[in-house]
């Protein structure tokens, strides 16, 4: 078994998401801004934090004064979050998904699979025509699956009726990487729900993000 756990991480991070049906969103951490006119779909770079209670807030793009949602957490060394604007704009919410950064079994690739689409039935994700993740929930997070390395086509199903509901695309899975699927809601009522596919925290080697 190829180990390493990176747990060596010298600050706390976090990264800003817009899984929201809002076309685009400021994240504030406190008072400072620390993304601009997010677009739908979109995640943002890692940011180093300062330990303690840290407070997060969003709003709609350069309305300084209605806020959409707060949430504060409690940060810790080698903490990593990704910070997930969730809902309308007139019912957000945001979600801390913490990620693992211990690495093992480097020789695999590594997926979990994010559900935040709000108004989801239980889904399925499978690939290759066989079922990998069964009746996710809104804002249910898998564990990391390892993974035989290549590339993989990831559908999502209605877990009750067998109904494709979408095609989340051809999607690299490479030795020693981590990486996670968030499922969105659509950006509007005629549109279709989207996936956004990342490269986590536990991917990278080192003290720093």
């Amino acid at each position: 078994m190829n180990t390493n756990k990176s747990g060596s991480l010298l600050h706390p991070y976090i990264r800003v998401m817009n899984a929201s049906s809002c076309d685009k969103l400021d994240f504030y951490m406190y008072n400072t801004m620390i993304a601009a006119g997010m677009e739908y779909g979109k995640a943002g770079k890692y940011t180093k934090c300062e330990r303690g209670l840290t407070t997060f807030r969003v709003q709609s793009a350069g309305d300084s004064v209605k806020q959409c949602a707060n949430l504060a957490i409690r940060l810790e060394t080698g903490n990593v979050f990704t910070i997930c604007a969730v809902g309308t704009r007139e019912q957000m919410r945001l979600y801390a998904i913490a990620e693992p950064t211990e690495r093992k079994n480097l020789e695999y690739g590594h997926l979990r699979i994010c559900n935040l689409w709000p108004e989801s039935e239980r889904i399925n994700v499978s690939t290759k025509g066989t079922c990998f993740v069964g009746g996710l929930r809104f804002s249910d997070v898998t564990r990391y699956i390892e993974m035989q390395p290549g590339n993989y086509g990831i559908s999502i199903i209605d877990a009750n009726e067998n109904r494709p509901l979408l095609e989340a695309g051809e999607q690299s899975v490479r030795p020693g990487k981590f990486n996670s699927l968030y499922i969105l809601p659509p950006p509007n009522e005629n549109a279709a729900p989207t996936a956004l596919y990342t490269v986590d925290a536990a991917s990278y080697e080192g003290f720093y993000l």
